[in-house]
């Protein structure tokens, strides 16, 4: 145990005096321990009471205040006019669906089903229509014409 010790401390003492002089880093800082009053620390190492708001904060709230005091009248309508919600109801539209069914033009029949209903047509209703196609009790063929079906919403011109 002796011999081991004798071979560390040969071994170490000289490693750890070459790392301490060889590195500035270090060795300032060896130097400040010995004693910390004789040095001014830098800026870092100095504790700093910071707040949770601005120095300016009384300018900034004055300023944003005063925007306000030259603002000019405004006034407020109520619109009076509210539009009816439309709800889709799937089990309907798809038990008048299986009624006429077989359908040569799909998309003839769901112009025809919203226009029998409301005056207005728009994409969400047709788009809502249209899911119909997915439903997996339904078996949907298409057929090899290539037609173009137009049907006329609020929102767009032509939605084919």
């Amino acid at each position: 145990m002796l011999i081991q010790s004798k071979i560390l401390t040969n071994e170490l003492l000289p490693l750890i005096e070459r790392i301490r002089t060889e590195n500035l880093i270090l060795t300032g800082w060896i130097e400040f321990l010995k004693n910390p009053y004789k040095i001014v620390p830098p800026k870092f190492l100095k504790t700093d009471i910071d707040k949770p708001y601005s120095n300016k904060i009384y300018l900034n709230t004055k300023e944003y205040f005063e925007q306000f005091t030259h603002a000019e009248e405004a006034t407020i309508e109520e619109e009076t006019v509210k539009e009816q919600r439309w709800i889709f109801r799937k089990s309907h539209y798809k038990k008048n669906l299986i009624e006429k069914l077989p359908l040569e033009n799909f998309f003839g029949w769901c112009n025809d089903e919203l226009k029998e209903e409301s005056k207005e047509i728009t994409n969400e209703k047709v788009f809502a229509l249209t899911g119909l196609l997915f439903e997996e009790d339904l078996e949907v063929s298409f057929s090899d014409k290539n037609e173009m079906i137009k049907i006329k919403t609020v929102t767009s011109m032509s939605l084919t």
